[in-house]
């Protein structure tokens, strides 16, 4: 007995269902994901998800949440009960979401993206064909989040976690009434894959290291995802049984709509070996364009899919391809419709397949990688520079012969080192604003300009000029990130022509992980010169003396400031603050800068009210 899924509408949400061994699964789909959006509402999605899981807490079974390029998940397996209980609770969740928890659930994104990501090879190659926007973010980090207000996450769910833009699949018969409290909308059809435009293909990015990926685009077929696991399967013997040349090779068959589908096929490897790696993979697949695949690799793969279908342990597959099925496209065939459709597959089908996206292929290769014959190598196209007013280096800094050329349209980037390169603003995905003095100019290809007022002359008009350029949904506000060259903003801010340059440079060793500098200044003594660094978590006193000898270091932890002896105006006229603390009295004085003593004072007030 086969596996056989029923399916039916029930109160306007297309349900699958299957008999299936427990635990009881439960899976609620909605065609939303980060294809969806853009890089200025990048993590939208992602924050509608766990704000929707927030008010449930940690359960005692199984569930979850999760978004992928196309759709957000949410799943839970146990006894029906638990797994309805689950369901319903996360949408009355999704109409009425816990915005007041919207910045904390940031802070946790924020942290989980910092703990990994970046999709590895076959988002890269995906972000290599599409750019900075829909089916390419994955790369990118959730951007969206330092700029994303509560009404734009309201919108996002009334929007698109609707009744309508909903399927459900389950490991056994729904009850009578699914008691999903859904708002009501229409379906979302996926984005369609639009390459970036003059796009040379095929060709190969060399970057980075520790293997070979190929990915490619084709029309969504039983022939295409058939040879791409026929060609792993040869690329595993070959390279690892065969050879040894890689620990394992890998696939994926990433449908991003009714009719594409994008495929990636891979091995992990040692950069020495990456050449060889790459040409057999290659040389497979074009064995299987030009011969397709023997009667036994498809006698194989026919008995493969028999096997899934006739399993009862595969169900929950079958339900989840049917319900992302009908989202996608509305056309569910069966698993029985499948098993008929690869017994007809000739060996030719295949090759047709896997013919038709050799053309459109771009391989990721550790960096120094020759090109294989036929091939680009990727962004070599012809730049069409930007005539306008041009803003060069500063003497003072290193490399004078970079210069910027800014008009209304865009910007160019020229320099000896590399190739001009051009951004129009209407193919700008984002500006990344750091401070007021550095400004990141972001395409959607992927391409960014750096600009920073310090480096050029007149780089203050500059700065303004490209942010009047960019609409204003489109910047996006990265003050909190401190890099070490926003640190150095902030130092020429603050310090001006110092004499505690040496002090800032070894402030840096003494940083924490994570630790932020909020202020700096300079204070004088008859005998010494010394840096006050102040972070959101301590101040930090560093002097090396008039000869750089006698280093000194103090420092005092924000909560252990109990109580500051005068109030502002006095620390601005005296130049110094002074504080009660566990261990006693505390001060810092001679403040080179009456405002810097004014600014300590308000942050040490304030660290001390939160304490």
């Amino acid at each position: 007995m086969g596996v056989t899924f029923e399916r039916a509408e029930i109160e306007g949400i297309p349900v699958f269902w299957a008999d299936a061994p427990p635990p009881f699964t439960a899976t609620l789909l909605f065609r939303v994901g980060r294809g969806d959006e853009t890089l200025p509402t990048s993590g939208l999605t992602h924050l509608v998800e766990h704000l929707a899981l927030f008010p449930i807490g940690r359960t005692e079974f199984p569930s979850n949440g999760m978004v992928d390029d196309c759709f957000t998940v949410f799943y839970a397996s146990g006894t029906p009960e638990q797994a309805w209980g689950f369901l319903r609770s996360v949408a009355r969740n999704l109409g009425a979401l816990p915005l007041d928890r919207l910045e904390i659930e940031k802070r946790i994104l924020f942290t989980e993206n910092s703990s990994g990501g970046g999709g590895g090879s076959p988002a890269r190659l995906m972000s290599l064909r599409y750019g900075a926007r829909s089916f390419g973010l994955a790369t990118f980090g959730e951007y969206g989040l330092r700029r994303i207000e509560a009404h734009e996450v309201h919108a996002w769910a009334q929007e698109r976690f609707v009744r309508e833009n909903a399927a459900l699949w389950l490991s056994g018969p729904p009850p009578e009434s699914l008691g999903l409290e859904l708002q009501d909308g229409r379906r979302r059809a996926p984005p369609e894959p639009e390459p970036l435009q003059g796009l040379v293909l095929p060709a190969q990015m060399s970057e980075g290291t520790g293997g070979v990926g190929i990915g490619t685009v084709g029309r969504r077929s039983t022939a295409l995802s058939t040879g791409l696991g026929i060609a792993v399967h040869r690329a595993h013997d070959l390279l690892r049984l065969d050879a040894g040349l890689s620990y394992g090779v890998s696939g994926t068959y990433a449908p991003l709509g009714s009719e594409v589908a994008h495929l990636t096929i891979g091995a992990d490897c040692l950069d020495t070996h990456a050449l060889s790696v790459r040409d057999e993979i290659l040389r497979v697949l074009r064995e299987l364009s030009e011969q397709g695949p023997s009667e036994e690799e498809l006698r194989d793969a026919r008995a493969e899919r028999a096997r899934s279908a006739r399993d009862p342990v595969e169900a929950r597959g079958w339900l989840d391809y049917g319900a992302r099925q009908v989202l996608l496209s509305g056309d569910v065939p069966s698993p029985e419709d499948l098993v008929v459709e690869m017994e007809g597959l000739a060996s030719a089908d295949v090759a047709e397949a896997i013919s038709r996206i050799l053309s459109e292929a771009i391989i990721l290769a550790p960096l120094g990688t020759p090109l294989p014959a036929a091939f680009t190598e990727y962004g070599t196209l012809p730049v069409e520079t930007i005539v306008g007013r041009t803003y060069r280096q500063t003497p003072m800094r290193v490399g004078r012969n970079t210069k910027v050329v800014a008009s209304e349209e865009g910007l160019t980037l020229h320099s000896l080192e590399q190739p001009p390169l051009t951004i129009r603003f209407q193919q700008c995905a984002g500006l990344l604003r750091w401070n007021q003095n550095r400004l990141t100019v972001l395409a959607l290809d992927g391409s960014w300009i750096e600009l920073s007022s310090r480096g050029l002359r007149n780089g203050q008009e500059l700065l303004r000029s490209v942010t009047e350029c960019v609409p204003p949904e489109n910047v996006i506000p990265m003050e909190d990130v401190q890099t070490l060259e926003t640190l150095i903003d902030l130092a020429h801010e603050k310090l001006g022509r110092s004499h505690v340059w040496k002090e800032f440079q070894r402030l840096q060793e003494h940083l924490l992980p994570g630790e932020r500098v909020e202020n700096l200044a300079q204070l004088d003594s008859l005998w010494k010169h010394g840096l006050l660094a102040l972070t959101d978590r301590r101040l930090i006193f560093l002097s090396r003396g008039f000869v750089g000898r006698g280093n000194e270091k103090r420092e005092l932890a924000l909560r252990d400031v109990l109580d500051l002896d005068e109030d502002e105006p006095q620390a601005r006229l005296r130049r110094r603050i002074r504080m009660k603390t566990p261990q006693g009295p505390a001060e810092f004085k001679k403040f080179a800068d009456a405002r810097r003593a004014g600014e300590f004072w308000q942050a040490l007030h304030a660290g001390a009210e939160r304490s």
